[in-house]
């Protein structure tokens, strides 16, 4: 709310009397800036909330017309690789080799993790007494 739109009032000890707001002088009334009208102001807001919504709405969707593409790339990719496979499975069969077995392994494979670079070596004593004697033999 404007505070230079209600009138003021001065209080005296004998009379209340309603000031006036004071008007803008010549030069201002000439030069001044103008204050926009409310309605405006709201209506040009609304313009900008619109304009960064379909700048961002742009933005997404050429994002995800790009992960469209991909994805239909790579559809192509798995389908080639299928005709391949199935082409290479019928030659198989056609020379009479086992196909079907190495598929089923490939296909079921589970990694065994080569734990011998890990493992550690037993012990080559039994007690503390045969590793004394093992490093003194060692090291004489």
């Amino acid at each position: 709310m404007n505070p230079h739109a209600l009138p003021r009032v001065h209080h005296h000890r004998d009379r209340t009397r309603v000031v006036k707001p004071k008007k803008r002088g010549f030069c201002a009334r000439l030069c001044g800036k103008k204050p926009r009208p409310q309605h405006l102001a709201e209506a040009h807001k609304d313009d900008d909330d619109r304009l960064e919504a379909e700048i961002r709405l742009n933005k997404s969707q050429t994002k995800n017309e790009l992960v469209a593409e991909e994805i239909t790339r790579w559809q192509e990719e798995v389908t080639d690789l299928k005709t391949l496979l199935q082409h290479r499975l019928q030659v198989g069969h056609d020379l009479n080799l086992p196909v079907d077995d190495v598929l089923a392994k490939a296909m079921n494979k589970t990694e065994d993790l080569d734990d011998s670079k890990t493992r550690r070596a037993a012990p080559e004593f039994t007690s503390f007494e045969e590793a004394r004697q093992i490093v003194l033999h060692a090291t004489a």
